[in-house]
């Protein structure tokens, strides 16, 4: 285990032993999953060698530094602040005397909400099936597949914030299935997440087939903080648990290969295979650490520092590329380029915060990016900790956005983490702003 590891894992332990007799508060916890992910992509890495040892300190050093600015962010944002916000986009109190812990959906809201997941699944399978030349093909891309027909960068961004809304949608269905009773609920949640898995099995990534176990258990740790559930259902865990680690094995063990039929991949299926599990799952694990160790070695020596690149390539993002065709690519999809891959590819690489931070400049730049992401992720973290507590739908599905945005950025490729968690959350907000000014104005008249 390299030394960012063993203080990441440290930290771990520490919020266990914070939170031994508060599991659900652990859960809720965003740096909880930002100390495993640290593990997870910086955690085991051989460092005998120089370089790689160069590399563990920079992501020590950008742990550490994100780490204080984490905490400080969390710990100065006042909870009026973040009424103050909630209360302009969506006019309602946080904590309620309600009798209902979780406001009951409506039938239309029901509708709505079902209609908007299975337009996102339609249009996921649809932009595939194009781009990959039939629908067969698309379900055995599995991570690794080329397009026939690139898919625009438009669409991407579509199918960005519909996949945000629609794992919230799920999450709103559990919440409500189980605090109100409602069955209806019950049934299309358990016939989203098949609906789920049938999507995300063919992006070959394990954490997106494991994304149905983490919506189960931030529904029922938000439903035991508000005291509907006396503790977690394990039952449920049980029985759900094994069919998802058989996916991600059997996805594991198959990634990689070349298909044209599903019938050709379940042929391939191995899943008493734990060897080649293993050596996929290593293989994928330990790329972000590779692709950091190749930046450090690269900026500074063969390329000139991109002093600040990436606060600036983020700035600019919203300009279209239509009328600025020359604007900054992220870091992301420039690492990508340098791999081979086109620009019009939605293909994009990352190094972790150190990775992308030497890039802007140095060790400077890395405790710079990783204090500036550190703030915001505190941030978002004390966002989604107080809307958490809201008994309303609406800022339930906001608390679990920013729950998610405090976690995208430790990975790296900034800019696309930017576009999946803070775009999808700002666009969120506004939509809200301007419902609630509408109805405001409908009933003035």
């Amino acid at each position: 285990m390299t030394i960012t590891g063993i203080f990441a894992s440290l930290v771990l332990f520490f919020l266990l032993f914070k939170y031994w007799k508060n599991f659900n508060d652990l859960v809720l916890d965003p740096f909880f999953w930002i100390c495993v992910s640290y593990i997870q992509y910086f955690g085991f890495a051989d460092i005998s060698k120089f370089p790689a040892l160069v590399t563990d300190f920079a992501n020590l050093i950008g742990f550490i530094v994100f780490y204080f600015f984490y905490s400080f962010s969390k710990r100065k944002i006042k909870v009026k602040f973040i009424y103050k916000i909630s209360t302009a986009v969506w006019p309602i109190k946080i904590l309620s005397n309600n009798r209902y812990s979780v406001f009951p959906l409506s039938r239309g809201a029901i509708i709505f909400f079902s209609i908007v997941f299975f337009s996102w699944a339609t249009l996921d399978l649809y932009t595939n099936a194009v781009a990959y030349g039939s629908l067969d093909a698309a379900l055995v891309r599995f991570y690794v597949g080329r397009p026939i027909n690139e898919i625009p960068i438009s669409t991407i961004r579509i199918l960005n914030t519909l996949f945000t809304a629609s794992v919230g949608i799920i999450l709103v269905f559990r919440l409500n299935g189980v605090a109100n009773k409602n069955l209806l609920c019950r049934q299309l949640f358990w016939i989203m997440i098949i609906i789920f898995e049938i999507v995300m099995i063919p992006k070959g990534t394990v954490g997106y087939v494991i994304y149905p176990l983490f919506i189960i258990l931030i529904a029922d740790a938000v439903l035991i903080k508000k005291k509907v559930l006396s503790g977690f259902p394990y039952t449920l865990y049980i029985i759900i648990f094994p069919i998802v680690l058989m996916i991600g094995v059997s996805l594991l063990t198959i990634r990689g290969g070349v298909y044209d039929r599903p019938q050709e991949a379940i042929e391939a299926l191995d899943i008493g295979n734990w060897g080649k599990f293993k050596e996929s799952s290593d293989q994928s694990h330990s790329i972000v650490f590779e692709y950091t160790e190749k930046v450090i070695n690269m900026y500074g020596n063969q390329k000139e520092y991109l002093l600040f690149y990436t606060p600036y390539s983020i700035l600019v993002n919203p300009i279209p590329r239509e009328i600025w065709p020359d604007k900054p690519y992220g870091f992301g999809k420039i690492l990508a380029m340098d791999a081979g891959a086109t620009e019009e590819s939605g293909v994009s690489f990352a190094a972790g915060i150190a990775g992308e931070g030497f890039a802007n400049g140095g060790w400077v730049g890395v405790a710079f990016l990783a204090g500036l992401v550190g703030a915001l992720c505190g941030f978002f973290a004390k966002f989604a900790f107080t809307l958490f507590q809201s008994p309303s739908i609406i800022l339930l599905l906001i608390a679990f956005q920013a729950w998610l945005a405090a976690q995208y950025f430790v990975r790296g490729d900034m800019l696309s983490a930017w576009g999946q968690s803070v775009y999808p959350l700002i666009f969120s907000l506004a939509t809200l702003w301007f419902i609630s000014k509408t109805m405001r104005l409908l009933v003035r008249r």
